[in-house]
């Protein structure tokens, strides 16, 4: 699975407003991908399923 270029800096940007310099790891993209859809990402909740993305 990947994502390409402009996905994951389009998703980075939705979230943090900013664009890094360093493309980012694979987990990280679908985490903020699941943000999208409503994922809270806390401590506790662990990693997103099928039904969040």
């Amino acid at each position: 699975m990947l994502f390409e270029r402009d996905e994951w800096q389009a998703a980075y940007i939705l979230n943090r407003k900013k664009v890094p310099k360093t493309p980012l790891r694979l987990n990280e993209v679908v985490r903020l991908v699941a943000m999208l859809g409503g994922f809270l990402a806390r401590k506790g909740d662990g990693e997103p399923g099928v039904k969040t993305i």
